[in-house]
């Protein structure tokens, strides 16, 4: 198994279409971190094989975006969306990453 940051992501459905993944992640978890965590599980590598996420999208103001969203009301809506390795990645609802592979 490959190991695990620290978060609580489960790949709670693949979907019919075998390239998109719907990601759930503990509240208190950093989004970013959540990121990383699901794409390892995806590739089955180890997360600090990936590039630097940091490299695609600004982390800190990332996980300060969903914070805020989090903080006005737990049913927040907001969606933040970007492409990282060729990944289309959604995060929105708090909890809620939805992850569409590259075709290979």
């Amino acid at each position: 198994m490959t190991p695990l940051l620290e978060t609580d992501v489960e790949l709670v459905e693949q979907k019919s279409n075998a390239n998109v993944y719907e990601v759930a992640y503990g509240r208190t978890d950093r989004p970013t971190l959540a990121v990383v965590d699901a794409l390892a599980r995806i590739e089955s590598v180890d997360p600090s094989e990936l590039s630097p996420l940091h490299d695609a999208i600004d982390t800190d103001a990332l996980d300060r975006l969903v914070d805020h969203a989090r903080g006005r009301t737990p049913e927040a809506a907001f969606t933040v969306t970007f492409t990282f390795d060729g990944y289309g990645i959604e995060i929105d609802h708090p909890g809620r990453i939805r992850i569409e592979a590259p075709a290979r």
